[in-house]
């Protein structure tokens, strides 16, 4: 399982600025983060390398799921890098899985 990825592309059309602050600001991040039908509380945001993100995602049948984050790397607006866990009960853990998306411009949108 150690060599496993996953790689998805979306395209918005919209600048790098818009796109990378809808990852990064609570505001925002609530409102599209999780499957359709699902809801997401932001606890805290500490946007910043070794910063965390901590939220629940809320199920549509009333099943919270609490998951923190943890900033690795953050290079506004093109990079962004985290360590992704599922709940609180160890902080021995290793993560559930590790992130890195790219904001990359093409023909003028955000890829």
């Amino acid at each position: 399982m150690k060599d496993r990825s996953i790689h998805i592309t979306r395209e918005f059309d919209a600048p790098s600025s818009f796109v990378f602050e809808a990852f990064s600001q609570p505001l925002h991040i609530g409102k599209w983060r999780g499957p359709n039908g699902f809801s997401t509380t932001t606890k805290i945001i500490d946007f910043k390398v070794s910063g965390e993100w901590i939220f629940t995602m809320h199920s549509p049948d009333g099943t919270d799921s609490p998951s923190p984050v943890f900033y690795t790397e953050i290079k506004k607006p093109e990079l962004l890098k985290y360590d992704h866990f599922d709940g609180y009960e160890d902080d021995e853990r290793p993560p559930h899985f590790k992130a890195t998306i790219t904001f990359e411009s093409l023909n003028g949108k955000i890829t």
